[in-house]
């Protein structure tokens, strides 16, 4: 979420990594979709509390 500036409810929702770029689907705001230059892959936790707090720890450890 930091490298990517998505809120919560979009880093659960519709994203992609396009070549070089994140692509966001807005969420909260009309016509917030946007494209964001591609620093390192967002991984994309699982759908519970624990997968996502797995999903930060292995982000801040420098893995995948």
């Amino acid at each position: 979420m930091c490298l990517t500036g998505m809120g919560p409810k979009e880093f659960w929702r519709a994203w992609s990594v396009e070549g070089d770029r994140v692509h966001i689907e807005g969420t909260n705001a009309f016509e917030r979709t946007r494209d964001v230059p591609l620093v390192d892959t967002p991984v994309r936790p699982e759908p519970t509390r624990d997968g996502f707090t797995s999903a930060l720890r292995r982000l801040a450890a420098g893995g995948d």
